[in-house]
């Protein structure tokens, strides 16, 4: 758990004296990692300075604490949902949430291959972002149920990481939807915009 997800919630349940808390911790982290937690929940708006408000958190600090992920990863969800493109950003969210699904292999035809094919996926989409390419292979996973061992062996995914971001994206997806950011339905509509 990032040090970050760990201040935002004592923030969030009341704890004032941060710096205490932390040094009563078994294994306590350096002052400089606290103050770095702090500035980084600064600069990412979900804290304030504590004379504006009792917890020292701002209206999107208290959302970004009710979500299961780091706030960097909460923040975009929050602004996606609020531009209308929740979709995608659940997918991208999701497959930065846990371990790459992206294999590696000593064997260099196979990663030529699954680089050519990564590579042209970016062409086809127009864009240079992975996270664009994560947007459309999750995509792809969610509704190609029949070939995802071929989308696997194509792009170099791993199945059980995949599937792990798959389902890390229905949780991400509740949490939103608990949150009222979205509608408790959301992936039942998604589902039928599709067909």
């Amino acid at each position: 758990v990032s040090l970050e997800n760990i201040y935002l919630q004592l923030c969030a349940m009341g704890v004032s004296d941060h710096h205490r808390f932390f040094g009563q911790m078994p294994d306590p982290p350096e002052t400089f990692a606290v103050k770095v937690a702090r500035q980084t929940l600064e600069d990412l708006g979900a804290l304030e300075d504590a004379s504006m408000s009792l917890d020292g958190m701002t209206p999107l600090g208290r959302h970004l604490a009710r979500l299961p992920c780091h706030p960097r990863l909460g923040k975009m969800l929050i602004l996606g949902c609020m531009l209308n493109v929740p979709g995608p950003v659940l997918s991208i969210c999701a497959a930065m949430s846990g371990r790459s699904p992206l294999m590696t292999t000593q064997d260099t035809n196979k990663r030529s291959a699954w680089q050519t094919e990564r590579h042209k996926l970016l062409r086809e989409l127009g864009h240079r972002s992975d996270h664009c390419a994560w947007a459309v292979l999750m995509y792809l996973w969610m509704h190609q149920e029949v070939a995802r061992p071929i989308l696997c062996r194509k792009y170099g995914l791993s199945y059980e990481r995949m599937q792990a971001a798959f389902f890390e994206r229905r949780h991400l997806c509740d949490s939103l939807s608990q949150t009222g950011f979205l509608p408790r339905d959301f992936l039942q509509q998604e589902r039928e915009l599709e067909q």
